[in-house]
């Protein structure tokens, strides 16, 4: 009897995968081709709550997931919820600054050495990663950002804005701001995890990125604004983000200088409404969306799943 339950559950959860796969190519032409492949991985959990799913990474066993809460008891409160890679259990992390609970939007979130790292209002929190319902912030470190997305790759975190005000650089010739010369809006900060978290390099990029990866040929950034809005899923050639030019910090610190923009671009997918966060792994793109949580219950295309993208055409 209990392998008919088994044989149920495994069918089961191929139908939703379908459904999801089917959905997406449906409404998003840029996914419907033989070189890309679309795999449903995990439900998200707490869709149906206040709880709004904000920053992703994963490790072997279990995919991150942060969240805010915009309204109802806990307004204003973070967390993160593990799930469990092969059968979607899941546990729920309240996540504390000494005795008090962090306030914020939580918006990208990366493992690194056992430790837990979230970007939150322009601050990383950093975390022993544990099976404790309650998770209390190890350090708390002021940041070059507002730390709305982050990712760790080769042991530099990479932690952003989604828009900064009064930020508007300008850059010609060869590291000219975007494709149609529009100036860029964000920062990305880049710190060395091995040499004391020092600041060592300033990454002029487009706002509204919510995510972002590397793999060990591209960075690839998630970008959306708006419940009605289709979100963008761009990559860039990671080998050619540098600049010679030198960024100064506003104490004074010069700091290396890249710029991600048209002189990198490769490939922009048109994808569903309100991506967030994104992790790169072994060729597969894992991509989490906000649309299906109660707080935007009007969005236009809802999803309740973290999907993956695997192209051939980018290996």
């Amino acid at each position: 009897m209990v392998w008919i339950v088994n044989l149920f559950l495994l069918l089961s959860s191929f139908v939703f995968s379908s459904e999801t796969v089917d959905r997406i190519k449906a409404n998003f032409s840029d996914f419907d081709h033989a070189e890309i492949r679309l795999k449903e991985e995990v439900k998200i959990p707490l869709l149906s709550t206040d709880y709004t799913p904000q920053g992703l990474t994963k490790d072997e066993n279990y995919f991150y997931i942060t969240y805010y809460i915009p309204t109802g008891e806990f307004k204003g409160q973070t967390c993160l919820v593990k799930v469990n890679i092969q059968n979607s259990r899941y546990s729920i992390h309240s996540l504390m600054d000494k005795n008090e609970r962090i306030l914020g939007h939580a918006g990208g979130v990366a493992i690194w050495e056992n430790r837990v790292y979230l970007a939150n209002e322009g601050f990383l929190y950093i975390f022993l990663n544990s099976y404790d319902e309650k998770w209390t912030a190890i350090q708390k470190i002021p940041v070059a950002t507002n730390a709305s997305f982050c990712t760790i790759f080769e042991n530099q975190l990479y932690i952003g804005d989604f828009y900064r005000k009064g930020f508007e650089p300008k850059l010609s010739g060869e590291y000219k701001n975007d494709c149609d010369d529009k100036i860029k809006k964000a920062k990305i900060a880049v710190y060395d995890l091995q040499d004391n978290f020092r600041l060592k390099k300033i990454i002029f990029c487009r706002k509204e990125v919510q995510g972002i990866s590397f793999d060990q040929k591209h960075v690839i950034l998630s970008v959306s604004y708006g419940r009605f809005n289709r979100s963008k899923l761009a990559y860039y050639d990671r080998t050619k983000l540098n600049t010679d030019k030198k960024f100064q910090m506003p104490n004074g610190d010069m700091v290396d200088l890249g710029v991600i923009n048209c002189q990198n671009h490769l490939k922009t997918y048109t994808a569903p409404n309100m991506t967030e966060g994104i992790i790169a792994e072994n060729g597969k793109l894992y991509v989490l969306t906000e649309s299906g949580a109660k707080y935007y219950r009007n969005s236009t295309f809802k999803l309740d799943a973290i999907f993956s993208v695997e192209d051939k055409s980018l290996k």
